[in-house]
């Protein structure tokens, strides 16, 4: 089985490492890595990388990405969802209306910065927060940007609301419930979470984890990178560039654009100045 990836529909109670080995022992393919780790309680879009196309997640991995959420008002635990400690609760709640939460669509998306959880995979002085918020350490995590690209209110049945947006690279959903709601002066936590896109990656193309077996044919690498500009190479270029080496052809300067052979085969990634090709990565299966 050569380089490529899969899009992946993550079960519920499954870590992304989960499924990472998982699929390794169905595979029998040493080298898979992921894009964008899901929580165990979430479910939803997870993208895994075979072999050398391992090496491109760094060009996808700041890609939007596009959540299904169900958030509880007046509870607020200690991981921010509904499998960690209850450390609060709203004992005499006033439920807040449809029209009440439609009032604070405007604001809610203009929330631009947040604080990210402590039991999150930041790493701090080389361990991971969540590991050392299970040992009683405490943790202070600088407040980072992000935003909000799109906000869709679908309902409300208190204490129960229900929301989908669509966010920058680094968004923390749970964080996000509870700042919606302290829009309200209400506390509130994540019960469910569902990834629907990365990128241009939608859900409803991918699969379950048990219709993979060793004869699963790996989706192309080169359309994990469809953004980047294309050129295709003659069969001398080709040599150079397999071989790493520098070589002038006359085209504009690009950061980045995804690199063909004569025969229309993926080869890998190269950037050009003045007119020199330079390989960032090279694709040889």
């Amino acid at each position: 089985m050569k380089s490529g990836f899969l899009l992946i529909d993550k079960d519920k109670d499954w870590t992304s490492f989960d499924v990472v080995k998982k699929i390794r022992n169905i595979t029998q393919i040493k080298k898979v890595g992921h894009i964008g780790t899901l929580d165990p309680f979430a479910t939803g879009l997870l993208i895994l990388l075979f072999n050398k196309a391992t090496s491109f997640s760094q060009y996808i991995i700041d890609n939007d990405k596009e959540y299904l959420v169900k958030s509880q008002f007046d509870i607020m635990t200690e991981t921010g969802d509904i499998t960690g400690k209850i450390i609060n609760t709203e004992n005499s709640p006033t439920p807040i209306t449809k029209k009440q939460f439609e009032e604070k669509i405007n604001l809610i998306k203009n929330i631009s910065s947040q604080t990210p959880p402590k039991y999150s995979a930041i790493k701090v002085n080389g361990e991971k927060a969540y590991k050392m918020a299970y040992k009683g350490k405490d943790i202070v995590l600088p407040e980072r940007n992000f935003k909000i690209i799109s906000f869709e209110f679908l309902g409300i049945d208190y204490p129960y609301f229900i929301w989908k947006a669509k966010v920058s690279k680094g968004t923390y959903i749970r964080t996000l419930t509870e700042q919606i709601a302290e829009l309200f002066g209400k506390i509130a936590t994540t019960v469910e979470l569902r990834r629907l896109k990365i990128g241009s990656f939608d859900v409803s193309n991918s699969i379950k984890i048990n219709q993979i077996d060793t004869d699963i044919k790996l989706l192309q690498p080169d359309l994990l990178l469809d953004d980047f500009e294309k050129i295709s190479l003659n069969i001398d270029e080709e040599r150079k560039f397999i071989h790493g080496q520098n070589f002038t052809i006359f085209h504009h300067d690009t950061a980045k654009l995804r690199v063909y052979n004569h025969k229309n085969d993926f080869k890998g990634l190269a950037t050009i100045n003045n007119n020199i090709l330079h390989a960032i990565r090279v694709l040889n299966d």
